[in-house]
């Protein structure tokens, strides 16, 4: 196997741990689930920006954390999301805004919103109702907008100052 596969399948493997982890953890603290998400995880989803290998690994993780959800298995179905986002992310990575993936960085709020906002209000007792879903997507984007701004961004910049964001030198 050549060193960048190792490397690509460890990064992922890692990235798949932490997110399941902080997931768990969120969950211990209330967080994770339902209309009104904090999830320590979702900071990762900025990962895609610096690292392919972080796309298998969010979702790998995503499904690994959405295995304790209240919800059950029909959570899984909130892991497209993710598969959705990260991909996005990734694709948008190159796209900046004095220097911001802010596509990219937007890509997991819009889909959560949509994807797990329909899911939390298609389980909900009354069933599908419009404002529900509305409701629900707007919660949950509040929730995912600010793990991204207040955790995500600062993890990235870390990455970036770290020289970990091969983006950067690409129009150079």
């Amino acid at each position: 196997m050549k060193r960048t596969s190792i490397r690509f399948l460890v990064t992922g493997a890692l990235v798949a741990a932490l997110y399941a982890l902080l997931t768990y953890v969120s969950a211990a603290l209330n967080l994770a689930y339902g209309t009104v998400q904090f999830r320590l995880s979702e900071a990762l989803t900025v990962l895609p920006v610096v690292s392919g290998a972080a796309v298998p690994g969010l979702v790998i993780g995503c499904v690994l954390g959405n295995l304790t959800s209240p919800y059950g298995l029909v959570d899984i179905i909130g892991t497209g999301a993710t598969l959705l986002a990260a991909v996005g992310s990734r694709l948008f990575a190159r796209v900046r805004l004095r220097g911001t993936p802010v596509v990219s960085l937007l890509m997991p709020i819009v889909c959560n919103a949509v994807i797990v906002g329909a899911e939390i209000t298609f389980l909900a007792p009354e069933g599908f109702a419009l404002p529900a879903f509305l409701s629900a997507a707007l919660s949950v984007a509040a929730g995912e907008a600010a793990v991204v701004a207040l955790l995500g961004m600062p993890l990235l910049l870390f990455l970036q100052k770290r020289g970990l964001d091969p983006h950067l030198d690409a129009g150079k």
